[in-house]
């Protein structure tokens, strides 16, 4: 997300302005970055995850997306992220890359690169990839097997990773916080030097499903003075992290720790403050509904099986959603960061 707000303002003052009038009479901006969640089946057990508890449907075909990545280009797209699931099991995935690519966008994913050898490594890359985040949850072997449900896991991930590492422009780390992970921490910094990561991102646990639950006051307390200091140190001599909120994300203060416990990870600040992703972002998913982010499943904005994306960017159910007075937008909004930065950087621009 550290270019996402760059891509609105990357030229001239005429782009902030541009899109603040798009704020101001809530009509859609120039689109810039779609998720694509490509499958909803995964090769892994995570129990803060429930895809692979799900039943599977039916792929979408690569015909099918190359149909909207053509739509996509047509309105400015700049970058699509594949997600799933796991995206590696969808079949003809390096063939849509190297689409995507020749529509002058970028493309991007997220693995659990278990499934990386070195020939699907250098696949990946040849057809265009130019950045992967791929997710570790632990320097310890034992804690991220437990975490992503069978052993072997953590090996198989280090090898992947080690495998794209060498041919990938940018590699991210995704460590997902959680009550059974938290004191392994201290050492990802270093870790992820090993491994020569570009960025982590430290992600708190979502309540996806009940086998694990938020951190408890105490546990973030803990964090906070014993594990995330340490972090921030390294993490800032290695050029892994640009600021102390990236280390310290269920904040600091009484009242922003207690929101943390209860999941409510963003501190209020979507109650009285716009989220862009209406003007600038959206979600597909493995069944072609239109969603206005992967966090937020209602309401579905439309099915490209049936209508366009420009339709349904440009309809009136997607316009209703950038209306000032619709804050927060969903109750989900409470436990996102995914935005965050990229929101506050935005707001700091329009209102220089």
């Amino acid at each position: 997300m550290k270019q996402y707000y760059a891509l609105i303002f990357s030229t001239t003052n005429k782009n902030i302005n541009n899109f603040s009038n798009s704020i101001i009479h809530n009509f859609q901006n120039k689109f810039l970055f779609i998720k694509i969640k490509l499958i909803n089946n995964c090769n892994l057990h995570c129990q803060m995850c429930n895809h692979w508890q799900q039943s599977n449907e039916p792929l979408l075909s690569i015909d099918f997306y190359k149909t909207v990545v053509d739509e996509l280009a047509l309105l400015g797209c700049k970058r699509i992220h594949f997600t799933g699931g796991e995206p590696l099991l969808y079949p003809k995935l390096e063939k849509l890359i190297k689409y995507i690519k020749n529509k002058g966008i970028k493309a991007t994913l997220t693995s659990n690169a278990t499934l990386i050898d070195n020939e699907k490594a250098v696949s990946l890359v040849k057809s265009g990839l130019k950045k992967i985040n791929i997710s570790i949850d632990s320097p310890i072997a034992e804690i991220h097997d437990k975490i992503r449900g069978n052993k072997g896991y953590w090996e198989k991930a280090v090898d992947g990773l080690s495998n794209i590492r060498p041919y990938v422009k940018h590699l991210d780390l995704n460590v997902v916080i959680n009550s059974i992970n938290y004191k392994s921490l201290v050492t990802l910094p270093d870790f992820a030097m090993q491994l020569g990561v570009n960025n982590i991102n430290l992600i708190p646990i979502y309540e996806h499903t009940p086998d694990i639950g938020c951190l408890t006051v105490e546990q973030i307390q803990e964090y906070n003075k014993n594990i995330a200091p340490i972090m921030l140190q390294k993490a800032l001599e290695y050029n892994l992290v640009e600021n102390e909120s990236e280390i310290f994300i269920f904040g600091t203060t009484t009242k922003e720790v207690e929101e943390s416990s209860l999941g409510n990870y963003s501190h209020g600040y979507y109650k009285t403050n716009n989220c862009y992703v209406p003007w600038t972002h959206s979600t597909i998913d493995f069944s072609g509904n239109v969603k206005i982010c992967c966090k937020i499943n209602e309401p579905i904005l439309g099915n490209l099986k049936k209508e366009s994306f420009t339709d349904i960017w440009n309809g009136i159910t997607y316009n209703k959603l950038r209306t000032n007075e619709n804050m927060p937008i969903s109750k989900q909004c409470k436990g996102c960061l995914m935005f965050a930065k990229s929101n506050l950087k935005i707001n700091e621009m329009l209102n220089k």
